[in-house]
């Protein structure tokens, strides 16, 4: 809720939130509050490929750490998130080496996934459209992994490949890189004050 009160008293209106999901209650928390004053709200999740909270096959030896997960945590309110967006482990690694590049934020791979995600939906937008992105991570903690040439090459992700934009499927459809589908049932904030 703090989050959220800090968006509304510097922002105003947020039209768009990007977030990665992990346990899901920053971005689930954030979007709940954010609703209550705008009902057209975007919540748009980010998760790994090979990770089970939006229905994707599980593989625990997915690099990608922080969001992600082998179960669905009771945080995760899929009734509250309208789109989600997966990025595989050289994608995900790939933008978060771009977010510390473009915009000099030394972060993790769930900072730089979504990134990644908030950037390509803003620049798909209108001019007043207010986008926020939620960056929980920092970076000293993938300063061995991610940023480092020899444990990229040793995963076999040294090619660093990052779409400049995702590949649209139906919800349940299996994928291996940057895509996303809208959630079959999407919340409607109006309907929750009903």
């Amino acid at each position: 809720m703090t989050l959220a009160q800090e968006l509304l008293d510097d922002v105003g209106q947020v039209d768009i939130l990007v977030g990665p999901v992990g346990a899901g209650g920053s971005l689930c928390g954030t979007a709940r509050v954010l609703c209550e004053t705008n009902p057209d709200l975007l919540v748009v999740g980010v998760d790994a490929v090979n990770s089970v909270i939006f229905g994707q096959p599980d593989n625990p030896r997915r690099l990608q750490s922080g969001l992600g997960n082998s179960l669905v945590p009771a945080n995760v309110d899929k009734s509250i998130i309208n789109q989600v967006h997966w990025l595989s482990d050289e994608e995900a690694i790939a933008a978060t080496l771009r977010l510390a590049c473009d915009e000099q934020i030394f972060a993790g791979n769930s900072s730089g996934s979504a990134y990644w995600v908030a950037r390509w939906l803003s620049s798909q937008q209108v001019a007043d459209c207010t986008t926020v992105v939620i960056l929980p991570d920092r970076g000293d903690r993938y300063y061995a992994t991610f940023y480092n040439p020899e444990y990229r090459k040793k995963h076999n992700v040294a090619q660093l490949r990052l779409p400049d934009a995702p590949v649209e499927v139906l919800f349940g459809t299996t994928v291996a890189s940057w895509s996303y589908a809208a959630l079959p049932e999407l919340y409607n904030c109006k309907a929750k004050e009903a």
